[in-house]
């Protein structure tokens, strides 16, 4: 937090120094408004009121640049929801006009598809947001930018792990109240200390006028923690694993991944599809929470499994009268190499399919319709339906309002498992943004 609120103090200083044609800069003020359909609990809110602000600043002077880009939300009904992060906080700079040297906090988007983000895996997450779309943290890089044939080779070394933002004990998203996030690295266990050296490089290419992609990861995974606890006992009831705490912990483990995405355009067809193969180097015993609720017996501590995980999509484009343009969208996602049980304990989206469709009006106020339906093809009636209105009111004000549907009954009555944390937590949303 310190780190975040120099960066913001200092970014401000460089904008009154910068005042000339090489600086520009932009906001974002925005009112958000959620309301949840009731529950029959008085510990959560079902309604949220925040101010949203996002901050960017840019100066570009060969060959030297830098961005400023972060945003803050405070809400008067949970105040966990109040945090601020940065997204790019960076220097940059060119060595002999080709080689592009950057540090800083970085932003990436490595997708190439619409729900479904396996290879998009970079940056630290704020789960207090929606699940196919997570809003990111910036994470601290060092990068070596190179042209390579049709493409670009890049080299990324990451020094610090950043901790994702995780929903409150009055959050309606929540389903468990979690400690700080552990670092599992090597031998030690910490909660104390996320400098972690991290590396991976990513190409990408122009090919038969497709885009493409591979990148290498030695890094701490971001996405997939087991929650639980290292802390527990064999000795205290034989045959059983005892927990000695009953606080619920993420742990994070370090991993090698490769991956990849493909785009590529057939006339008004657009084919996409990404992938990443995780080999975790840990095979550090975690007592899980699910565990701890089923009472489990000898085999009730888990190890992260190693696995691949892919999504395919398609989008089509249709131009209609009066300018409008209407793109459908279809995704499908899975994760293999582990049974259907470990997939569950992954990812809310262990295999899904995604159907939507976009309209954009391209007219003056800029009207856009959107609407994504997500459902599972492995377990039974769970479904997430997206869909929200946009559009200008002015120049600077802006408006977005919808719904979102959650639908995904408990099956077993002990411990709810993937989307089943969030059954009932539907909510209607609106956005009101003042740009400036």
């Amino acid at each position: 937090m310190q780190i975040t609120f120099a960066l913001i103090i200092f970014s401000f200083c460089f904008s009154l120094y910068a005042q000339d044609s090489d600086y520009s800069g932009q906001g974002e003020v925005a009112l958000e408004f959620r309301q949840f359909e009731k529950d029959q609990s008085e510990l959560t809110e079902d309604t949220n009121i925040s101010i949203f602000t996002r901050l960017e600043q840019r100066y570009e002077s060969d060959p030297f640049s830098h961005v400023f880009r972060g945003y803050a939300r405070v809400d008067k009904k949970d105040q966990n929801r109040a945090f601020v992060a940065l997204e790019d906080a960076y220097f940059s700079t060119f060595l002999a006009t080709e080689y592009k040297v950057s540090a800083g906090y970085r932003l990436f988007n490595w997708t190439a598809t619409e729900a479904f983000h396996p290879a998009d895996v970079i940056n630290s997450r704020n789960f207090d947001s929606n699940l196919e779309n997570l809003e990111k943290k910036g994470e601290i890089t060092l990068e070596f930018e190179a042209p390579f044939f049709d493409g670009v080779f890049s080299f990324y070394y990451f020094p610090r792990f950043e901790e994702p933002e995780y929903p409150g004990e009055k959050s309606r998203i929540s389903s468990v109240v979690l400690q700080r996030s552990v670092v599992v690295d090597g031998v030690d266990t910490t909660t104390n200390d996320y400098w972690s050296p991290q590396y991976g490089f990513r190409v990408t290419q122009s090919l038969f006028d497709a885009d493409v992609s591979f990148h290498f990861l030695n890094h701490i995974d971001r996405n997939m923690p087991i929650v639980g606890t290292h802390k527990y006992s064999t000795v205290l009831v034989p045959g059983s694993v005892t927990p000695l705490t009953t606080e619920s912990t993420p742990y994070f483990f370090r991993v090698q991944q490769i991956g990849g995405t493909y785009q590529q355009v057939f006339g008004d067809l657009i084919l996409k599809f990404e992938f990443a193969n995780r080999s975790f180097e840990q095979e550090t015993p975690i007592l899980t929470t699910k565990s701890v609720v089923l009472g489990g017996g000898s085999g009730a501590t888990k190890i992260v499994e190693n696995h691949t995980e892919a999504a395919f999509g398609m989008e089509y484009i249709i131009s209609l009268e009066g300018g409008v343009d209407l793109n459908l969208f279809a995704e499908g996602n899975g994760i293999f190499g582990v049974d259907e049980v470990e997939r569950v304990d992954m990812s809310t989206f262990q295999r899904d399919v995604m159907l939507g469709f976009r309209v954009a009006f391209n007219d003056l106020m800029g009207k856009e319709i959107y609407l994504t339906a997500i459902g599972d093809i492995e377990r039974e009636t769970e479904y997430l339906i997206n869909f929200n209105y946009t559009q200008r009111l002015s120049d600077n004000w802006k408006i977005k309002t919808g719904v979102r549907i959650i639908e995904a009954p408990q099956k077993n009555p002990a411990i709810k498992e993937g989307l089943e944390s969030l059954d009932g937590d539907s909510y209607l949303f609106m956005n009101l943004s003042r740009f400036f």
